[in-house]
């Protein structure tokens, strides 16, 4: 069972595991390990905690057996060339021990309906 929820400054060490974990995986052999040793959860989880205070973008919680699993990040689409109405999925993040489960999927379709109800 999941389900998703817009995330909480409380969530900010749940949503820099997930995204630090994400990266660590998803970038192995792509970005040189230096760097992605200096991305760590602590890290991450400050900038989440700022983010979310100062309402720099949206971050949905997604959590499958009460577990942190996934973390969305929505906001105001960043092209120059976009109508202020229009919005974009700034990211998607898995837990690697949820890969491949299809709960990318869930937070694509989650995103998009959220913007069409923000007309973002």
């Amino acid at each position: 069972m999941f389900t998703i929820r817009k995330a909480a400054v409380s969530d900010a060490k749940n949503l820099g595991m997930i995204h630090a974990l994400s990266w660590k995986k998803a970038y192995e052999g792509i970005v040189p390990k230096e760097i992605l040793d200096k991305i760590t959860p602590e890290k991450r989880a400050q900038f989440f905690k700022k983010a979310l205070t100062l309402q720099w973008e949206e971050d949905y919680l997604l959590t499958v057996d009460d577990l942190p699993a996934g973390l969305l990040c929505l906001g105001k689409a960043r092209d120059e060339d976009c109508k202020d109405t229009a919005g974009e999925i700034w990211g998607i993040y898995l837990h690697p021990d949820f890969y491949g489960q299809g709960y990318g999927r869930v937070l694509l379709d989650y995103g998009l309906s959220e913007l069409q109800k923000k007309r973002l």
